[in-house]
């Protein structure tokens, strides 16, 4: 997704309206919690074979990446 993409949906809704996110607990159950929005970050990600998804690097694991042809990209981070 884009920042285009999220205004668009973005802008279907109230100001006031409460911006979470939500991920897999990691228990038996995969219950899904989901805490609020409290920070927006910029970083560089890129693909890790490791994971298989993108993660955050900072200066120091760049060099170490999984993927050395991968240059990353910046994004928009959502954090609690």
């Amino acid at each position: 997704m884009n920042v285009a993409q999220l205004k668009a949906i973005l802008e279907t809704y109230d100001d006031d309206t409460i911006v979470r996110f939500a991920y897999d607990y990691g228990d038996r159950t995969h219950t899904q919690v989901s805490p609020e929005v409290r920070k927006v970050l910029t970083s560089l990600v890129q693909y890790s074979d490791y994971h298989r998804q993108h993660r955050l690097v900072d200066d120091e694991d760049f060099d170490e990446a999984d993927n050395h042809n991968d240059q990353g990209e910046e994004c928009l981070i959502l954090t609690n």
